[in-house]
Protein backbone atom coordinates (compact mmCIF):
# COMPACT_ATOMS: atom_id res chain seq x y z
CA UNK A 1 0.00 0.00 0.00
CA UNK A 2 2.77 2.53 1.02
CA UNK A 3 4.47 1.54 -2.38
CA UNK A 4 1.39 2.43 -4.27
CA UNK A 5 0.86 5.58 -2.59
CA UNK A 6 4.68 6.45 -3.13
CA UNK A 7 4.31 6.12 -6.77
CA UNK A 8 1.05 7.63 -6.97
CA UNK A 9 2.81 10.82 -5.43
CA UNK A 10 5.87 10.81 -7.60
CA UNK A 11 3.06 10.36 -10.61
CA UNK A 12 0.94 13.32 -9.63
CA UNK A 13 4.21 15.49 -8.88
CA UNK A 14 5.60 14.64 -12.07
CA UNK A 15 2.74 15.64 -13.85
CA UNK A 16 2.02 18.51 -12.37
CA UNK A 17 6.07 19.37 -12.78
CA UNK A 18 5.08 18.79 -16.81
CA UNK A 19 2.38 21.00 -16.43
CA UNK A 20 4.11 23.53 -14.84
CA UNK A 21 6.89 23.51 -17.48
CA UNK A 22 4.45 23.31 -20.42
CA UNK A 23 2.32 26.21 -19.55
CA UNK A 24 5.48 28.30 -19.12
CA UNK A 25 6.48 27.39 -22.28
CA UNK A 26 3.31 28.13 -24.15
CA UNK A 27 3.21 31.75 -22.18
CA UNK A 28 6.88 32.25 -23.64
CA UNK A 29 5.76 31.01 -27.16
CA UNK A 30 2.95 33.57 -26.98
CA UNK A 31 4.45 36.44 -25.97
CA UNK A 32 6.73 35.52 -29.16
CA UNK A 33 4.27 34.79 -31.74
CA UNK A 34 2.98 38.37 -30.58
CA UNK A 35 6.12 39.94 -31.14
CA UNK A 36 6.62 38.16 -34.37
CA UNK A 37 2.78 39.20 -35.61
CA UNK A 38 3.49 42.75 -34.45
CA UNK A 39 7.17 42.67 -36.59
CA UNK A 40 4.99 41.05 -39.61
CA UNK A 41 2.36 43.66 -38.91
CA UNK A 42 5.32 46.61 -38.86
CA UNK A 43 6.57 45.43 -42.53
CA UNK A 44 3.56 44.64 -44.18
CA UNK A 45 2.49 48.33 -43.30
CA UNK A 46 5.98 49.86 -44.49
CA UNK A 47 5.75 47.58 -47.77
CA UNK A 48 2.11 48.78 -48.03
CA UNK A 49 3.14 52.45 -47.56
CA UNK A 50 6.11 52.11 -50.00
CA UNK A 51 3.50 50.45 -52.65
CA UNK A 52 1.01 53.49 -52.48
CA UNK A 53 3.75 55.96 -52.80
CA UNK A 54 5.30 54.05 -56.43
CA UNK A 55 1.15 53.96 -57.52
CA UNK A 56 1.31 57.58 -56.67
CA UNK A 57 4.43 58.21 -58.67
CA UNK A 58 3.35 55.72 -61.59
CA UNK A 59 -0.51 57.59 -62.15
CA UNK A 60 1.24 60.97 -62.38
CA UNK A 61 3.40 59.85 -65.17
CA UNK A 62 0.53 57.93 -66.84
CA UNK A 63 -0.84 61.37 -66.77
CA UNK A 64 2.07 63.36 -67.90
CA UNK A 65 2.07 61.11 -70.79
CA UNK A 66 -1.33 61.28 -71.79
CA UNK A 67 -1.47 65.02 -71.81
CA UNK A 68 2.10 64.65 -73.81
CA UNK A 69 -0.04 62.20 -76.48
CA UNK A 70 -2.85 64.54 -76.59
CA UNK A 71 -0.61 67.49 -77.71
CA UNK A 72 0.78 65.58 -79.88
CA UNK A 73 -2.33 64.58 -81.48
CA UNK A 74 -3.28 68.14 -81.90
CA UNK A 75 0.17 68.60 -83.31
CA UNK A 76 -0.72 66.02 -86.01
CA UNK A 77 -3.55 67.03 -86.58
CA UNK A 78 -2.11 70.62 -87.70
CA UNK A 79 0.41 69.05 -89.64
CA UNK A 80 -2.60 66.90 -91.18
CA UNK A 81 -4.09 70.25 -92.21
CA UNK A 82 -1.42 71.72 -93.43
CA UNK A 83 -0.54 68.79 -95.97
Amino acid sequence: MKRALSVALVTVLSLLVFLVVVGYAQEETDQTSSALLEQELASMEDAFGGLQSFMSELIGEVKGNMGDIDALSAKVEDLKDII
